[in-house]
């Protein structure tokens, strides 16, 4: 009797661990990134779903997803054209369907995102404050609820909101409340 409980314990725990690798899956063909590293708490909400769910390392990323890195967390995340955004703790990421046939934005909602990149004009990064377009460069964006920053460390990023554009170079820093 007891061995079928602890065998029935078991198969639950199975089923339940392959129904949380399933909801962390990739359902898209292509992906457009990979989670390529992770420190602490990390999860994704993939597109068509409205629940969290823990991202293990090389866990492949669709058009439409989010990736939510926890406290005292960290992530690294490599789209398709080999740009590294790397993912510091309270960060929220999103990968918007496109706007034409290219990959050309990622929504940073919250948190720092530090990203490299040697391909020039095939990537924004949108906040809800300003608007950072990479020319083959490295820069690091922050959002929080009152201000968007973004800092350039080598190369030119161009970047734009209501009131404009800006073309800064590396050592240069743009802030907007």
């Amino acid at each position: 009797m007891r061995n079928t409980a602890f065998l029935g314990a078991c198969l639950a725990w199975i089923f339940a661990a392959g129904v949380a690798a399933s909801a962390a899956a990739a359902d898209c063909d292509p992906k457009v990134a990979q989670l390529t590293s992770r420190e602490g708490s990390v999860d994704v909400r993939r597109h068509r779903s409205g629940s969290w769910v823990d991202a293990p390392n090389g866990t492949s990323l669709c058009f439409g997803d989010r990736i939510r890195v926890g406290r005292d967390s960290r992530a690294a995340v490599v789209l398709n054209n080999d740009t590294i955004l790397r993912l510091d703790a309270g960060a929220t990421l999103v990968l918007p369907e496109p706007d034409n046939e290219t990959f050309s934005f990622v929504e940073l909602l919250d948190g720092a995102l530090h990203l490299i990149s040697r391909i020039k004009g095939r990537l924004e990064v949108r906040t809800p404050f300003v608007n950072a377009g990479l020319e083959g460069t490295e820069f690091v964006v922050r959002v929080d609820d009152s201000q968007a920053i973004v800092a350039v460390i080598e190369g030119r990023v161009a970047v734009s909101n209501r009131h404009g554009a800006l073309r800064l170079v590396g050592g240069a820093l743009a802030a907007d409340q």
